[in-house]
């Protein structure tokens, strides 16, 4: 067999052995759902489909912590028996996963870069612990990847107003996609921020009007502002007496599990304890912000530096970065939320190799993996993401992005 045909089967063998490994993810989480009294995230957007379909609010579903849009959204699925809406859930978000592996590698090669036969399913193998989380809890991250990429690959392609259309559906079910409007912004791509805008409004604030009427629509986002959003925003004694412990990897939660003596688990009693100062939580909300104004200091400036460079692949590393920091920084960031990282690993890995990136991006990858209990057991799993180890492993790679937007040798060829 020649050397081409060789790699061309491994690379075959590669993409089926993770989709294989998915696939086991899915029916796990199908398995999980079906089981009497298991939890699983997508029995709360049923019943939030549910209510949705039978006249209620589905703002009071326990758990439901999307805007109202999201189960207008996820009507159809509801419409099922659970038992069908699980299966065709799990399989359409097996399928969302698979789809952005190839087209985190299109989007890459779109915009210039190399395109390795290995690189999808390289990119998907860097984030194959948190689609597994996100498959094994029925989430629904990997489906608004999906449309987050369809508007970026769209973007990329000069088609602003498809790209706006996507962004802001995605951004109806979780409001972090917005902030890809910030690239869109700093290209100043009027059209695509616009259509994101307009998409946005009407997803997130028109269709529910629609559906529940005006009144009970606006009573549903005051009910999401004030029980999700507005603690995260004043920080401090009102964040942490909404909730019994900050879950995710975010920063906001990062920083008030280090520096508060604040519960690391759900399970606060006996748990692992990850602070290693007790300050008050007026003044660790100010050191919050003051990291966030930093980071947003540093996206901007780094945008603006990729965008005078003209390099081949900027305007994918731009959102790259943009993901990134957004992941970074959005409250509720948890680590199946963090699968959106395979377009900034396919970015980064479709690039010309070089040592500092290659080392920094095995890092993160490699702490990321520590999470996984089949690797090293539930209890060092428990640790590790106590203890913000998927937190850093995201931070090593926007050090990658970092390094690619301002080293001048680091310029795609």
């Amino acid at each position: 067999m020649s050397s081409p045909a060789r790699a061309a089967r491994l690379h075959r063998a590669a993409w089926t052995a993770l989709a294989l490994f998915l696939s086991w993810s899915a029916w796990r989480g199908a398995a999980t759902a079906l089981r009497a009294g298991a939890a699983s995230d997508f029995r709360i957007y049923w019943d939030a489909g549910r209510a949705a379909i039978e006249g209620r609010d589905p703002c009071a579903v326990a758990g439901f912590i999307y805007l109202p849009a999201f189960a207008v959204l996820v009507i159809p699925f509801a419409a099922l028996p659970f038992a069908a809406a699980v299966v065709a859930w799990q399989a359409t978000s097996l399928a969302a996963t698979l789809f952005a592996a190839a087209k985190c590698a299109r989007i890459a090669v779109c915009d210039g870069l190399a395109g390795p036969p290995w690189l999808a399913w390289a990119s998907l193998l860097c984030v194959a612990r948190l689609a597994d989380s996100n498959l094994g809890n029925g989430q629904v991250n990997a489906i608004v990847f999906a449309l987050l990429l369809l508007g970026i690959g769209a973007w990329i392609e000069g088609r602003g107003g498809r790209a706006g259309a996507w962004i802001g559906l995605a951004a109806a079910i979780k409001v972090v996609p917005i902030c890809v409007g910030l690239a869109f912004l700093a290209r100043r791509s009027g059209k695509a921020v616009l259509a994101t805008a307009a998409a946005a409004a009407g997803f997130a604030l028109v269709l529910p009007a629609v559906f529940f009427g005006p009144s009970r629509s606006l009573e549903g986002l005051a009910t999401w502002w004030r029980e999700q959003a507005h603690p995260y925003a004043a920080g401090g004694e009102t964040l942490l007496a909404s909730r019994e412990y900050l879950p995710g990897q975010s920063l906001t939660a990062v920083a008030y599990r280090l520096l508060c003596a604040t519960p690391a688990t759900s399970q606060p009693e006996g748990g692992p304890a990850a602070n290693f100062a007790d300050l008050p939580p007026a003044e660790v909300a100010w050191i919050v912000r003051g990291l966030e104004a930093l980071y947003l200091f540093l996206l901007l400036a780094s945008l603006a530096r990729s965008i005078r460079a003209g390099a081949p692949g900027a305007r994918s590393l731009e959102v790259s970065l943009v993901v990134a920091v957004a992941l970074t920084l959005a409250p509720l960031v948890h680590k199946a939320h963090l699968l959106w990282m395979m377009l900034p690993y396919a970015v980064l890995l479709a690039r010309p190799a070089r040592p500092a990136r290659t080392a920094l991006l095995a890092l993160s990858v490699a702490l990321t993996g520590l999470t996984a209990p089949s690797l090293l057991g539930p209890l060092v799993a428990t640790w590790a993401t106590a203890h913000n180890l998927i937190f850093l492993g995201v931070q090593l790679a926007l050090a990658a992005l970092l390094l690619e937007a301002w080293t001048p040798s680091a310029r795609a060829t």
